[in-house]
């Protein structure tokens, strides 16, 4: 059996960038045109104490009852601005809100206090499950000024929050 001459990974890609470099073309040809990965734009949030899913009534879970919401942001194209929705679990009631901010973790708890004032007046509102994006780390301004209780969902875990789900894909 005969040894061929391989070429390793690693001049390969030494060949292409020098090929970038030069402004030649052949780096086009990769399927990632050597673009490198982003870096983050923002360090982790450290989050303070929150209730886990698991410690939500159980009346919630069987629906039982009206007055228990769910939110989520949907995101817009290219993940340019976001709206907001919050839907009622057992009715379905829907509420959509397009924060001006998008979903700036600062402003998004005043977009939801305003916006769920009304149904707090009413004594609508009992509790909101929501889920661990980055736009929730201020939620602690939300169950004081609405005096409920706010649940997070697991992580990576959409069947916590089906509802809010399935409104969002139909949106």
């Amino acid at each position: 059996m005969e040894q061929i001459p391989m070429a390793r990974k690693t001049t390969l890609y030494t060949y292409l960038h020098l090929n970038k470099k030069n402004k030649g073309s052949l780096y086009l040809c990769c399927r990632h045109a050597l673009r490198r990965r982003k870096q983050r734009l923002v360090a982790p949030t450290k989050w303070e104490k929150r209730k886990s899913i698991s410690q939500r009534p159980i009346c919630i879970d069987q629906q039982l009852r009206e007055d228990d919401l769910e939110m989520g942001p949907t995101d817009g194209s290219n993940n340019k601005g976001a709206i907001l929705t919050i839907t009622d679990r057992k009715t379905g009631y829907l509420i959509m809100e397009n924060p001006k901010h998008g979903k700036d973790a600062k402003q998004l708890p005043m977009v939801v206090n305003r916006r769920l004032a009304f149904l707090k007046r009413r004594g609508q509102i009992f509790s909101i499950t929501i889920d661990n994006g980055a736009e929730f780390t201020h939620f602690k301004s939300i169950e004081p000024a609405l005096k409920i209780l706010v649940f997070f969902a697991k992580p990576y875990c959409s069947s916590d929050k089906p509802h809010i789900e399935n409104m969002n894909g139909l949106i």
